[in-house]
């Protein structure tokens, strides 16, 4: 919850080198064991979302909409289309960096392949290295099933609760609204916040938002479907603040001093 105020509050999304030093504390291993930790979840998240992905433009009747954007129109046939193509590639391609990771000698091809390249800074290979390690105790960690299954089933549940927390303010609005429609509004807020942008994904979050309201052509005026948004996304952003900066405090720390630690670890690390 400290990574994710970090996150919400401060650029760079220094959340993730801050939850490697706190983990790092805590539970007394090195920086690079604790930004394995960071690296597993990431990975699993992301298969969980890609996953929820498939399964919303599988299941979700789209309205027969139509989109212009710089002169292409899109409509939900061809995005369901696109979809299909850009879930099962990253999906695919996250796969095969897993298995290939977990084999030891694919790592050092790779870490003699970074050595190889004299023109880089020597930074910058320590940088690379520091990287491929982290990432390689992760998924190291992924090589038992009992406990894939309950990081699976952990986002999962996660993912699951976000989600059903959309209709439920829907449901205040007198808008009616399915738990996967719910859950297709979270996944494309997910596409949205990609894009770099504030802290926060102020915006962005609300573009996500009323693109998937457009395109599942839910009956509410422009005003609600703005008010929505905003209160969805207030709902989902001031708890995480709030439970953070108390989690902080409770650790010892302060959400600033968090920052500044996390800030100076990103710089050391390039």
């Amino acid at each position: 919850m400290i990574c994710y105020a970090l996150n919400s509050i401060f650029p760079f999304r220094v959340g993730e080198a801050a939850r490697a030093v706190l983990v790092g504390r805590r539970e007394k291993v090195s920086i690079a064991t604790a930004l394995a930790t960071v690296a597993a979840e990431r990975v699993v998240d992301s298969l969980t979302i890609l996953a929820g992905l498939a399964l919303v433009f599988w299941r979700v009747p789209f309205g027969n909409v139509e989109m212009q954007y710089h002169g292409f129109k899109v409509d939900p046939e061809k995005l369901k289309e696109l979809a299909r193509i850009y879930i099962a590639l990253p999906t695919a391609l996250l796969v095969i960096a897993i298995l290939l990771m977990m084999n030891a000698a694919f790592r050092r091809l790779v870490e003699r392949l970074i050595d190889a390249l004299g023109f880089l800074p020597p930074f910058l290979r320590n940088a690379a290295r520091k990287v491929i390690e982290a990432f390689a105790l992760g998924f190291d960690s992924l090589k038992s099933p009992a406990r894939v299954f309950w990081i699976a089933v952990h986002s999962v549940l996660i993912w699951a609760l976000v989600a059903w927390s959309v209709p439920l303010i829907a449901y205040a609005f007198d808008v009616p609204m399915t738990f996967l429609q719910g859950l297709t509004i979270t996944l494309l807020i997910c596409v949205t916040i990609l894009i770099p942008a504030a802290p926060g994904y102020w915006g962005l979050w609300e573009a996500g938002f009323l693109l998937a309201m457009k395109l599942m052509d839910l009956s509410a005026t422009p005003d609600t479907v703005v008010a929505m948004a905003l209160l969805t996304h207030l709902t989902q952003y001031a708890p995480v603040i709030l439970v953070g900066a108390v989690c902080a405090g409770v650790s010892g720390i302060t959400l600033r001093e968090a920052a500044h630690t996390a800030e100076t670890v990103q710089k050391q690390a390039g």
